[in-house]
């Protein structure tokens, strides 16, 4: 055997180079593999607005955009949406029928991504966050206010047809380990599903809808993934049903119906805060950071069209408590319901009674109190679908 001796020194040097090397290149493979990639628009899609009144273009993207800019017009008609620091897949999905647009295109300069289209007609043009997704929507509004329509020939009946009244998402508050309010022995979460079971059979059977409900047993649901939910179903109406609490009024008592607002009582914004104290009981209440009053705002100017619908619906519904079951009418009110801010379509939350009052909690939770109370909502919903159908012209064969 033969022995090689290595001068001590030379052996340091050698081994101090090889271990700077082995650590630059595991802080270079370290980085490599935590750093985020922009996100990529991977797919185009254009839908009618269920109000007939205009479109969503929606860019679909795999991750949260950071920054993009309100619409530029550049010419007649024609108009810009700049992405910052976001990528068109290289296998993007485009829409067969691209109407209202004439031309759209995608490109990149300088790490944004830039949407550049063309209107047949004119519009209001708006772009903002979809609220249950990270995909960026453009809002095209009819700068008519009324239904769009071809040139001369008006909305054909197959488009008027697609928009017809056929989903209706029916959302049992509360559920699971979140049993809503309770008193007397009464929870909301039994309340809240018992009716939304009678009233979605009902809406089933008599009018021939497709029903979804976010939940059909005691279970807990996200308030973000109930408003998905319905965005997913394609549905038209989106009803949550919920139960009301005053524990410091016992006597209080009677219906209220709301949509989505800003709350302008103390009694909405208390109803606002209980639905909303969900929040700490899901497994990211963080997400919720971003919903804050300035947001609401825009979001209500967004979606003023389904904001109108939907007070005509809560408007509807609460007539029918009082004509049909002589309820106390509490009104309709506006509230920053966590529930209603994902649904991209005419929403409403139904305060069906005051479980704290302990007549009124008997009869929510009555067999024939729950069924009068499906009965009052299901008439309103079909008054509703009948207006709603006959200003498409899809009444009587149109």
């Amino acid at each position: 055997m033969r022995l090689v001796c290595v001068d001590d020194e030379f052996f340091a040097h050698v081994m101090r180079k090889f271990f700077s090397l082995a650590l630059v290149g595991l802080i270079c493979s370290s980085l490599v593999q935590t750093a985020v990639a922009d996100p990529l628009v991977s797919r185009v899609s254009i839908a009618q607005r269920s109000d007939g009144k205009g479109y969503v273009v929606r860019l679909h993207t795999d991750g949260m955009v950071k920054a993009f800019s309100a619409p530029r017009k550049t010419g007649d008609r024609q108009f810009e949406v700049i992405l910052f620091d976001v990528n068109v897949s290289g296998s993007l999905i485009r829409p067969k029928d691209s109407a209202p647009l004439v031309t759209y295109d995608l490109s990149q300069r300088d790490g944004r991504l830039i949407f550049k289209f063309a209107l047949a007609s004119a519009f209001d043009v708006s772009v903002y966050r979809d609220g249950s997704s990270t995909d960026i929507l453009v809002g095209l509004l009819a700068t008519d206010g009324g239904v769009i329509a071809d040139a001369a020939k008006g909305p054909s009946r197959e488009s008027r047809e697609r928009w017809a009244l056929d989903t209706i998402v029916i959302d049992a508050g509360h559920g699971g380990k979140d049993p809503g309010t309770s008193a007397y022995g009464f929870r909301e979460k039994d309340i809240a599903l018992a009716v939304a079971l009678k009233l979605g059979e009902q809406l089933e059977k008599d009018l021939g809808v497709n029903v979804v409900y976010t939940r059909h047993d005691d279970r807990f649901i996200d308030l973000r993934d109930r408003g998905r939910i319905a965005n997913e179903a394609g549905a038209k109406l989106f009803v949550s049903i919920h139960v009301n609490s005053a524990p410091y009024s016992r006597l209080a008592h009677g219906t209220e119906t709301y949509f989505l607002g800003m709350q302008k009582s103390d009694q909405a914004r208390s109803v606002t805060e209980r639905e909303n104290s969900v929040i700490a009981l899901e497994d990211n209440p963080d997400q919720y950071e971003e919903y804050d009053d300035n947001r609401l705002i825009r979001l209500a100017l967004v979606q003023s069209g389904f904001m109108h619908q939907s007070e005509r619906l809560a408007s509807r519904i609460q007539d029918e408590f009082e004509s049909s079951l002589k309820r106390v009418n509490r009104g309709v009110k506006q509230g920053g319901l966590q529930v209603l801010w994902a649904a991209s379509m005419p929403a409403v939350l139904v305060e069906l009674g005051f479980i704290t009052n302990r007549q009124e909690a008997r009869y929510l939770a009555s067999e024939s109190g729950q069924s009068e109370l499906a009965s009052s909502i299901f008439r309103a919903v079909r008054n509703y679908k009948e207006e709603y159908e006959k200003n498409l012209d899809l009444v009587n064969g149109g």
